[in-house]
């Protein structure tokens, strides 16, 4: 029973929306992020892998000439190549969304993953954050 109860008050409290708790539900740092990546899909392929994404621009103001890295990993977990990718529109206005593509055909027998990143138009990194939220 006093698990149950201790279960119970814990979840309570990470996501109940009380105006007087700071939890999951009330926090504010994913309006924070510039970016939130809404899709992303990736296929293996018999000679690479196919990637396509969508981004959605949180901020209030536009974000001009995101570059999306995509950094893939060989078997041992090291860099294997990175690919700079541009999205379309270039220009992506507040709450506006921007697609990506990439389409790989290189050293399919070493390829261990991919991670992706985003960095503006002068190479400095951006935060993003995955997932639905669009509040």
């Amino acid at each position: 029973m006093a698990l149950i109860v201790g279960s119970l008050s814990s979840l309570v409290y990470a996501l109940a929306p009380f105006p007087f708790l700071e939890n999951f539900s009330t926090s504010d740092a994913w309006k924070k992020v510039p970016l939130r990546i809404t899709s992303l899909e990736s296929n293996r392929l018999q000679d690479g892998f196919a990637l396509t994404g969508e981004v959605w621009n949180q901020q209030d103001s536009p974000l001009p000439g995101i570059q999306v890295a995509v950094t893939i990993r060989d078997h041992n977990k090291e860099l294997l190549d990175e690919v700079f990718l541009k999205t379309q529109p270039r220009l992506v206005e507040p709450g506006g969304t921007a697609h990506f593509q990439l389409d790989y055909r290189k050293n399919p027998t070493l390829i261990y993953g991919y991670e992706i990143s985003f960095r503006d138009a002068q190479g400095a990194p951006i935060k993003h954050i995955s997932g639905f939220n669009t509040e």
